[in-house]
């Protein structure tokens, strides 16, 4: 997963999620052609956590 993070003004953050990286390519190309200049691309890294409890 990757996500694109941009900043908007009055709202803060956005965070997208994409399947591929090229899917990701693509939407910051549309979003930097529409202008927009603080995007950010980041891997999602995937946690497992596993708990075990004993009374």
């Amino acid at each position: 997963m990757y996500l694109v993070i941009t900043t908007q003004p009055i709202t803060g953050y956005k965070v997208g999620k994409y399947e591929t990286l090229d899917e990701a390519k693509e939407v910051i190309k549309g979003l930097v052609a529409a202008g927009q200049r603080n995007v950010m691309i980041a891997q999602e890294i995937p946690m497992k956590l596993k708990v075990e409890v004993e009374f």
